[in-house]
């Protein structure tokens, strides 16, 4: 049985890869500070995972959690573009430098593999789409530096220490577990949150920015794919290769719901990109990575998971 390690393992992506995990009944320890993180997420499974609390800055903290670990798989870091663009310094201490504490931990306490999340908004608002891999990073806001910066260490650490690594560039990724309680909550959480509620979603912009928007669960299976047959050092996209307009998507939204609204429109907000359209074919071509989740389907079931968890939030307001 391998010893996995999930850095932000009590956060939207972690936990979703968590639990997954758990199923393929792998051990689980998780890394978390609880910033973002909830501990209402591990409800459940608590006896089942060894959780270290604290920061991955933390050394000492590092070199106990990771004691025998085979796969790290980093989801950890300081979220949201719009709040890189109010906190600067600190999103690159906690993103970056905790990544680097991370990846040479890991090659010291002999960790196979680590596989980390990078972000679609490395690509800036440069031209070409879809985005493919070979496009050099443009990053417009400091989360977004701070993932294309993390990817050059991930290189350096794979080439150069003895410890693989394989970063995923995540296309706005949607699901179940993601927090709507945040001034920096991601679009889909907020639209559903608010539709059930009855109320009009905000949009920043004219609506017709758009994302190449990924299921969780694809996303948990990219990981699984990029741990067990990803080439060492290299990214990867991790998307649907489709376009969908935030205006799309609220009609989306209330169809599934079954509700009328219409949304109130407030100023683009700096640092957002305007289009995000991924290009997976070299994930697929080298890991035979494909995504299973339309996002119909994807806005189906997380629609389903939030109407039947309508106080799972209460207790985080």
């Amino acid at each position: 049985m391998q010893t996995i390690c999930i850095t932000g393992g009590a956060g939207f992506i972690g936990v979703n890869l968590v639990r997954k995990l758990l199923d393929n009944r792998a051990k689980i320890r998780i890394i978390d500070d609880f910033s973002t993180g909830r501990e209402i997420n591990l409800q459940g499974i608590e006896g089942q995972v060894e959780l270290y609390r604290g920061d991955l800055r933390d050394t000492d903290l590092l070199k106990e959690a990771l004691q025998g670990v085979d796969v790290v798989y980093h989801q950890a870091a300081m979220p949201s573009v719009p709040r890189s663009m109010e906190a600067p310094l600190k999103t690159t201490d906690i993103t970056l430098m905790g990544t680097v504490n991370l990846f040479n931990q890991a090659a010291e306490s002999g960790v196979q593999r680590v596989v980390y999340a990078s972000s679609s908004s490395i690509y800036g608002n440069q031209p070409g789409f879809p985005r493919t891999e070979e496009m050099y990073p443009a990053p417009e806001s400091p989360y977004a530096a701070s993932k294309a910066a993390c990817e050059l260490f991930g290189k350096v650490f794979g080439t150069n220490f003895p410890v693989e690594t394989v970063g995923l560039r995540y296309f706005n990724v949607f699901g179940p577990y993601q927090d709507p309680t945040s001034n920096y909550a991601a679009v889909v959480p907020n639209f559903i949150t608010a539709v059930l509620a009855g109320e009009s979603p905000v949009i920043y912009g004219d609506g017709e920015q758009s994302r190449d928007f990924t299921y969780v669960q694809d996303v948990v299976k990219a990981n699984i794919y990029a741990a067990e047959k990803g080439q060492n050092g290299r990214v990867y996209n991790v998307a649907r290769r489709d376009q969908t307009t935030i205006n799309q998507l609220l009609e989306m939204v209330c169809k599934t719901v079954g509700a009328d609204l219409e949304a109130k429109f407030e100023e683009a907000r700096p640092g957002d990109v305007r289009c995000s359209y991924g290009d997976d074919r070299l994930f697929n071509k080298e890991t035979g990575f494909t995504a299973d989740y339309s996002v119909a389907r994807g806005v189906r079931e997380t629609v389903e998971w939030y109407r039947e968890n309508l106080d799972y939030w209460d207790c985080l307001e």
